[in-house]
């Protein structure tokens, strides 16, 4: 069994510990609209353990550790977002492309104007010649 001085000192060590955790925590609502600052969490370690004359352990110690705190909701819709807008860029991209070998534009009137507008309506053209004349080897 330890003396009453072991005793105390093991005591004192457990409130010192305590109280760095409340100052640790006093810090964080203190600091906890300031830009940049990150919190911190306080870490409870056991000392070494020692014998003397029947006596074991000396207490505990309180560490400090800064801890980002990210919003894993809000990092998971920032993710969504980010590639729903990577998504409809490669759209826009291949919707440009498209746009580019039809020959559309937004001065042009009506898809008649394009070259291949043009080429669609020589076709049926030539269709509604071969129908109305089905003899015509030429046609």
């Amino acid at each position: 069994m330890g003396t009453l001085n072991g005793l105390m000192s093991l005591m004192n060590s457990a409130l010192d510990a305590e109280q760095n955790a409340i100052d640790i925590t006093s810090n964080n609502v203190a600091n906890q609209n300031t830009p940049g600052y990150t919190r911190e969490v306080a870490n409870f370690e056991n000392s070494d353990q020692v014998s003397l004359s029947g006596f074991l352990g000396t207490g505990e110690s309180v560490s400090s550790t800064a801890v980002s705190q990210r919003d894993r909701v809000l990092e998971q819709q920032l993710q969504q977002q980010t590639q729903g807008s990577t998504a409809s860029n490669s759209r826009l991209t291949a919707l440009q492309d498209l746009e580019s070998m039809f020959g559309l534009s937004s001065t042009s009137a009506s898809a008649s104007s394009t070259t291949l507008g043009s080429a669609i309506d020589g076709f049926f053209s030539s269709l509604t010649a071969l129908s109305s004349n089905p003899t015509d080897s030429a046609t």
